[in-house]
């Protein structure tokens, strides 16, 4: 791009790598050129310039006034120059310097110094002046107190300062727009802190908003905590509160949906959600992240879901619904038995010896409640279109559903029944001819007087004397 208004004098132009630009001196200031963009901004400097040269990220220009001679013969009345250095980046410019030399010849940046070469000595000698750039620290408080905290962020951040140092800054500049009641624009620089991972610590930040009763800001704030993944469980806790205090259910939803699990504590969103009766909301975070055993809890408890839970605890691997089971099967058999039932034998299904499921002896608890129930799994087990188990581990059941079926006959309510879990004893207790077995049949059937079991198993074992009391 050309710029219609011309160049430089010689020696009034420099490479600003630090802004991919050339500088330009010209009479009203100090113009950046883009090689794509053309002329981006412009530095105001009055004066003629003289010479232009580039230290870091700073320029130096040597100006003088038009009305000043260029040349009289006594020294103390030499030409006299203005010497400026200016910070400059993208976003700011900043007079870190400014003085008057007598006939600078020459700026020189070596060894981390700026040198300026002056015939202002006495008799009009040639003198050499040392500029050196203040430590960081110093640079950064002389910005501070003049309240340029955005120039003093952006000098922190581009010399590499010590993340407190930077941190320290972000803090003074919210806090002087807090003072000033400018919640929204103090917020802005709080959060800055947390987008560059600075150490601020949040409960700085919650407790000014929530002394001001600000709570909308301390929501905005610590969902900014979560997006960058800085939030411990307290923040979870916190930020769930906000949402529920302020009635605000649709942001609460939007964030439970849209939030990668790994940004918030699982345990703590469900238990601030059930203790403000988003049992819905709690039940659908259980469900997405893998805490099964609350979703299953949550649904019988608040929703009482049985035939619903049931078919989700057979989508779960068999080791993970068993675990669950023992701890809600009692629940989910009071009130859907017979799926709970088949949801027992699904899990407990399995012969391989890699199988990862429970063990039916494991998931017996279940049905403490109700021994019916448990006579008509067992009976389903062992009785039922025939046994699948091993038969060692059969056996090992066979007392259980023995004591159940001879109490049954025990309390029969008619002849027909009383015949038909006869037979059934008669032929469970055939299909265990083992002498432990055996010796169980016989301790069984004496206790409940069922005689033709007590009779069978005193005869196979040989025990004909108790065949004539």
């Amino acid at each position: 791009n050309l710029d219609a208004a011309g160049g430089s004098l010689p020696m009034c132009s420099c490479p600003f790598p630090g802004m991919n630009a050339l500088l330009v001196a010209k009479p009203d200031a100090v113009f950046a050129y883009d090689p794509d963009e053309g002329n981006m901004s412009a530095m105001p400097l009055d004066g003629q310039k003289l010479l232009l040269e580039q230290f870091k990220s700073y320029f130096v220009v040597v100006t003088k006034d038009d009305a000043t001679p260029s040349f009289t013969a006594g020294p103390s009345s030499m030409p006299k120059q203005t010497v400026t250095v200016v910070l400059a980046q993208k976003a700011m410019r900043f007079i870190a310097f400014g003085s008057q030399f007598t006939d600078v010849t020459h700026v020189v940046p070596a060894m981390r110094r700026i040198y300026l070469v002056s015939r202002g000595g006495a008799d009009g000698n040639t003198v050499l002046f040392e500029l050196r750039e203040k430590p960081l620290t110093e640079r950064l408080d002389v910005l501070v107190k003049k309240r340029m905290f955005e120039w003093a962020a952006e000098v922190a951040l581009t010399s590499k300062a010590a993340p407190e140092v930077t941190a320290e800054i972000y803090r003074q500049h919210g806090d002087a727009l807090f003072e000033k009641r400018a919640y929204d624009q103090a917020l802005q620089i709080y959060s800055k802190t947390v987008e560059l991972g600075l150490p601020l610590e949040p409960s700085y930040v919650v407790e000014r908003y929530l002394d001001a009763q600000r709570i909308g800001h301390v929501a905005q704030y610590l969902k900014k905590l979560h997006e960058k993944e800085m939030a411990a469980p307290e923040h979870t806790a916190l930020l769930l509160k906000c949402y529920t205090k302020l009635k605000d259910f649709t942001t609460l939803e939007e964030f439970l949906k849209t939030t990668p699990p790994q940004q918030y504590d699982h345990a703590t969103a469900i238990e601030v959600l059930e203790s403000a009766a988003y049992h819905g909301l709690a039940a659908e975070v259980a469900q997405k992240v893998g805490r099964f055993d609350d979703y299953v809890r949550i649904s019988l408890e608040q929703f009482k879901n049985c035939s619903t839970t049931v078919e989700f605890l057979r989508s779960l691997s068999k080791a993970e619904a068993g675990r669950i089971l023992l701890r809600m099967g009692r629940m989910l058999m009071r009130h859907a038995p017979k799926e709970t039932i088949a949801l027992v034998r699904h899990v407990t299904d399995g012969a391989a010896e890699d199988f990862q499921g429970p063990s039916i002896d494991e998931l017996l608890p279940v049905f403490v409640d109700d021994p019916s129930q448990l006579e008509v799994f067992l009976r389903s087990v062992l009785l039922d279109e025939g046994c699948q188990l091993p038969h060692a581990k059969a056996e090992s059941l066979f007392p259980t559903l023995l004591e159940l079926l001879v109490k049954s006959h025990s309390i029969a309510s008619d002849a027909s029944e009383a015949s038909r879990i006869s037979a059934d004893i008669m032929r469970l207790i055939r299909q265990y001819p083992s002498d432990a077995a055996l010796a169980n049949t016989l301790m069984v059937c004496q206790t409940y007087g069922f005689v033709d079991g007590f009779f069978y198993a005193a005869e196979k074992l040989h025990r004909h004397q108790l065949l004539m009391h």
